[in-house]
């Protein structure tokens, strides 16, 4: 039993085919603080730089929704209307912030892990119904790390809120005394400084949180030997199906090569051994091509089939050998065989001609002379 356990570990590392599927259900490794810090910072330095627009719209608002006649007050109408118009305006001139917060809470979280988007992350899963896998998750290193930041945050953020709070003790009583201009710029700034205080604290719990992420997602993506082979198969396909799919390949090459045997114009020979088939077209091709090749039994067959479709069989052991080891099939034959080659098809033209008794006999066959960097033996 133990050895069925350990044979269950996973140790192995995670194919690409798994991380690819895994990032597909959007399993990422996310930091909540990374990406609350990030928010927070970023949304502090954007405040500091658009005080000076946020302030005039602020005052611009208020500055209208306060100017009314005795008869204005009065008219429900009017004041409902007025409402309305000062909403709008508020919102439209505080409309650029809130469109940089919404761009920072897009983008920040993606600074760890990328962005993406999974419809399948969003799917019920009655596995997460599961009461016995609740329990597990209650005491899990991913619970016991939750709590642990959880009282990380409630120590540092409330030991830099009483830092920020310290330093601007002074200024935050004196806002009271300012001009109400002069004090909402200098209110939005210390405010500005504050949050950039907290989220000072967050990103000290971050660099604690990324590092465990990134351990708790590897170790969760990580495979056991069975998976890894079961993926494998898979993908790759059974040792026997991919043997059987490789025969019947194999086989269908080798009826294609051996229709295309009537059509050769010579066959040469080792004679036992090696059997190649030559076809030359010189209006249409540069140079012969070999259309067929094989060696033993398959050079037999090849022998067969030229015999029996009065294709002309040449001896040539060095030309033929050559030639099977330097061309591939439906290729032309290498520059260096060009003259051994068309004296070879010279002397099936001559015996053809003298067959028909149209020339005189070529007599025995001649020694073709092969390049020596072409030889083979």
């Amino acid at each position: 039993m133990a050895e069925e356990d350990s044979a269950q570990e996973k140790t192995e590392e995670p194919t690409q085919k798994k991380i690819d599927d895994s990032r597909d259900k959007g399993q990422i490794p996310r930091s909540k603080e990374l990406a609350a810090a990030g928010i927070m910072i970023f949304g502090s330095l954007g405040c500091l730089i658009l005080s000076g627009p946020l302030i005039k719209a602020i005052t611009g608002v208020f500055r209208s929704s306060m100017s009314l006649t005795r008869e204005e007050i009065f008219d429900l109408s009017f004041i409902s209307h007025k409402f309305e118009t000062s909403m709008f305006s508020a919102f439209s001139s505080l409309g650029i912030f809130f469109l940089m917060l919404a761009f920072i809470a897009l983008f920040v979280p993606g600074l760890f892990g990328g962005w993406i988007f999974s419809w399948k992350s969003l799917a019920p899963k009655m596995s997460k119904m599961n009461p016995i896998k609740g329990l597990k998750k209650i005491f899990s290193a991913n619970a016991i790390m939750e709590l642990v930041k959880a009282f990380s945050k409630f120590v540092l953020v409330g030991f830099f809120g009483f830092l920020a709070l310290t330093h601007y003790r002074y200024e935050l009583m004196g806002l009271g005394f300012e001009a109400p201009k002069v004090a909402i710029a200098h209110g939005l700034e210390i405010l500005a400084w504050c949050f950039i205080f907290l989220s000072t604290s967050l990103l000290f719990i971050a660099a604690i949180d990324v590092p465990f992420q990134l351990f708790q997602h590897n170790k969760q993506m990580k495979m056991t030997k069975q998976e890894v082979k079961d993926e494998h198969k898979n993908t790759e396909g059974k040792p026997e199906v991919k043997g059987r799919i490789r025969r019947m390949q194999h086989e269908i090459a080798q009826n294609r090569m051996m229709s295309a045997v009537p059509d050769a114009d010579v066959v040469i020979t080792n004679p036992t051994h090696y059997a190649i088939a030559l076809k030359y077209d010189h209006g249409t091709m540069m140079a012969p091509k070999l259309v067929a090749k094989g060696v033993d039994l398959m050079a037999e067959q090849i022998k067969r089939v030229a015999i029996e479709h009065n294709v002309t069989i040449v001896t040539a052991p060095p030309l033929a050998r050559s030639i099977y080891y330097n061309t591939k099939l439906e290729r032309e034959i290498p520059a260096g065989l060009y003259v051994s080659v068309a004296q070879v098809l010279a002397y099936v033209y001559q015996l053809t001609q003298y067959t028909a008794g149209q020339g005189d006999n070529p007599g025995n066959v001649p020694d073709f002379e092969v390049p020596e960097d072409l030889k083979r033996d």
